[in-house]
């Protein structure tokens, strides 16, 4: 029963992160690049040529006859034996094979770079999904993998390297085999088969954790057979691919020279600057850097960077103020050190030997040469700290869930009370209040996202178990309330004149009847011991002040006002909707469910009773910064 249920949670998970993966998407990108037969973008839309070559090469390779090694085009570089292999060219060879066998079904003009682009975005989202299943800030944690910096950057640039669900699939499995002392062999030699088909840079990213996850095998198990056929496997799995494309034994290959130039400058994790004089930050401003070293563009966020350091000083008040504390974090590192040791040697190699930081070069260590055009195989070496990146990223969103956890000590209900808000009975009418009927539609988005995941994460939550219950989620009221609006809404489908007039009546008295049942709510409940209790201010905070200041300085850095018409206005509805009082639906569940159904109740009154001050100060704020 409990291997059903936690199956059915990592399918729920990643359709989660499916969905967040698609959202971030449609926000940066929208429709334009799916349509297959607009390739305007690849030759206009951006000032590298990169993706130029990555086009030109899959159109040689559609061209092309079929050959072994399966990615030989023998239309490109005509008339020159036998061509060129589009693993030179950066063509994605598995998806420009796969895209190839439906050649004859497909138009004439035809791109899937667009199409690969969106998948490599789900993709992103469902693999950071699985990183967050038994975190509080799910979502959010989500987002930040699926908005990844180092991911957009490369994206429509250089459509190969932003495969970045290769290396945190890699970094999921090696976590969870390193948890359930399980090696997970077929899954590290598909993606190193994977990687070596969309790029050869990816082979080394999933072998070092095949690897760390082989070593840490081997020292629990005491036994070899198992972690040598993890990693070798691994490496042998990514040769055979190579073969069987043609980036390996095809008379061809990459150049090994300027290993020290494409290289990881210290000042990376905190410079916004990239190839083009592009600056990834409102507010770090970009640094100067030598030629080369963009390709080691490996920026964190200010949000990352920001949470990194506040981490590091916990632990450092930790380390000098208390031997218990100096304790966890000893056995933190030990339990972690190869997983460290693993990273160091990625980020020692991204470095090079040519160490700089700015546009200073500040330490040039010689190497044998055979070392040096051993290392100049993957000479583009910044792009080695990805996976670096996303260890340093996944650390940050756990040690935050973990810091915020133990001061707080915040139960269930209380986050609840917190995740979860009011938005349905207060926002509807004082958005058609504010801003029109028209608004109206953008707060039932956010009511839609909201009333599923309180019938599949909140009640999995009070109900303190980790699987859900289909059948009751499906057969719910509202569910089915919502999937029957969403049809009439895509399908267009108008009500006949009566229906729609008494559903409008009906949704006019929302408002009023909630602030009714509200005032029944506080008139039963003794304010006294309400007001008197100081632990119900820290929820009460989180959830009327602090998550609205965060949300609002989120969208105030990424700019959301403006990447879409009317922006100002369409955020507004939703921010409504985030600086609501805790949702009253809570305590109805608290309450079917034998939680503290009292303690949500108290406060589902304070967070309603105070809202009235901060509601409009939330406002305000807003106002002031988007």
């Amino acid at each position: 029963m409990q291997a059903l249920q936690k199956k059915q949670k990592t399918w729920v998970l990643l359709l989660l992160g499916a969905l967040l993966g698609l959202a971030a998407f449609l926000c940066l990108y929208g429709t334009a690049p799916l349509d297959p037969a607009n390739d305007a973008w690849i030759w206009y839309g951006y000032d590298e040529t990169d993706i130029h070559q990555h086009y030109a090469g899959w159109l040689g390779f559609r061209n092309s006859s079929w050959q072994f090694p399966l990615a030989q085009a023998d239309a490109l570089a005509y008339p020159a034996g036998t061509g060129v292999n589009i693993s030179f060219t950066d063509s994605l060879p598995w998806v420009s094979v796969l895209f190839k066998l439906l050649a004859p079904v497909l138009p004439a003009q035809f791109q899937w770079f667009g199409l690969y682009e969106l998948a490599a975005f789900i993709l992103q989202g469902m693999a950071a999904a699985l990183f967050l299943y038994d975190l509080l800030p799910l979502a959010a944690g989500t987002a930040l993998f699926a908005f990844s910096p180092i991911m957009i950057e490369r994206a429509f640039r250089h459509v190969a390297l932003s495969s970045h669900y290769i290396v945190l699939f890699a970094l999921y499995t090696y976590l969870r085999g390193r948890r359930e002392q399980r090696c997970f062999m077929p899954v590290f030699w598909l993606l190193a088969a994977l990687g070596v088909g969309i790029t050869p840079y990816f082979l080394p990213m999933a072998a070092i954790f095949a690897l760390l996850l082989a070593v840490e095998n081997a020292l629990h198990t005491r036994k070899l057979l198992a972690p040598c056929g993890l990693f070798l496997g691994t490496c042998a799995a990514g040769y055979a691919a190579g073969v069987v494309l043609g980036s390996l034994n095809n008379g061809y290959s990459a150049s090994r020279e300027n290993y020290g130039v494409f290289s990881f400058n210290l000042n990376a994790l905190f410079n916004p600057s990239s190839v083009g004089g592009y600056t990834w930050s409102r507010i770090l401003p970009a640094r100067p850097q030598l030629y080369g070293q963009y390709d080691g563009f490996n920026y964190l966020g200010f949000g990352i960077l920001a949470l990194l350091g506040v981490l590091c000083a916990a632990a450092v008040v930790l380390a000098v103020h208390s031997k218990a504390g100096r304790a966890a974090l000893a056995g933190l590192l030990r339990r972690n050190l190869v997983l460290i040791l693993g990273m160091a040697f990625m980020t020692l190699f991204a470095i090079t030997n040519v160490v700089c930081f700015d546009d200073v070069e500040l330490l040039n260590i010689p190497l044998p040469e055979g070392l040096v055009k051993l290392c100049g195989i993957f000479r583009a070496s910044g792009r080695m700290f990805y996976p670096v990146y996303y260890v340093l990223m996944t650390a940050c969103i756990v040690g935050l869930a973990r810091l915020l956890r133990r001061p707080l000590r915040l139960d269930v209900i209380e986050r609840t009370c917190i995740i979860y808000t009011n938005a349905g009975i207060l926002v509807i009418p004082l958005v058609r209040a504010l801003l029109g009927e028209d608004y109206v539609i953008y707060s039932c988005a956010f009511l839609v996202v909201q009333q599923v995941l309180l019938w599949t994460h909140c009640r999995s939550l009070l109900c303190g178990t980790r699987g859900f219950a289909w059948k009751k989620i499906i057969g719910n009221v509202n569910i089915i309330a919502i999937l029957i609006g969403g049809a009439l809404f895509i399908l267009r489908l108008p009500l006949p004149g009566l229906v729609n007039d008494l559903f409008s009546q009906l949704g006019a008295m929302v408002g009023p009847i909630g602030m009714l049942l509200a005032g029944i709510v506080i008139a039963d409940t003794p304010l006294r011991q309400l007001f008197m209790r100081r632990r119900h201010y820290v929820p009460v905070l989180l959830r009327l002040i602090i998550c609205p200041i965060i949300t609002v300085l989120l969208l105030r850095v990424i700019g959301a006002a403006s990447w879409i018409p009317d922006g100002h206005s369409i955020l507004l509805t939703v921010y409504l909707a985030c600086i609501t009082p805790a949702c009253a639906t809570v305590t109805s569940m608290a309450q079917l469910y034998d939680r503290d159904a009292e303690y949500s109740s108290a406060l589902y009154v304070l967070t309603t009773l105070f809202s009235i001050l901060t509601m409009p100060l939330m406002v305000w704020v807003f106002e002031a910064l988007i």
